[in-house]
């Protein structure tokens, strides 16, 4: 789909792809430790644990997610530069890499609940 928009586009992706992996794994990595809590204790029949573990995962969920989002858009006039993009490509890169975290916190709060 970028390719369509063009080689100036595509870099821009490209060039902030392995730090939008790194930071949104770690926000899968939460969400499916917790997930993996919760069907322990509900396959030991342990609802009263399952619901505090969903309680417990729900809030930590949304704290990491919205902690690697600042972290995220903080970095996202930077991250570019600190990559070695050119010039001409760096304002889109930072541009797509801020709305991706912009959108991460609800991106991992929907991970935690499938």
């Amino acid at each position: 789909m970028v390719g369509s928009l063009g080689a100036a586009a595509s870099a821009s992706i490209g060039v902030v792809t392995s730090s939008t992996w790194i930071a949104i794994g770690l926000s899968y990595a939460v969400a499916m430790g917790f997930s993996v809590q919760i069907a322990h204790a509900i396959g030991a029949n342990d609802t009263d644990q399952a619901k505090k573990v969903f309680r417990e995962g729900l809030i930590i969920c949304c704290i990491t997610a919205c902690l690697l989002a600042f972290i995220g858009i903080s970095l996202s006039p930077h991250l570019p530069s600190l990559m070695g993009a050119e010039p001409k490509i760096q304002h889109d890169a930072s541009a797509y890499f801020f709305y991706i975290f912009l959108c991460n916190p609800s991106d991992v709060i929907a991970r935690f609940f499938s």
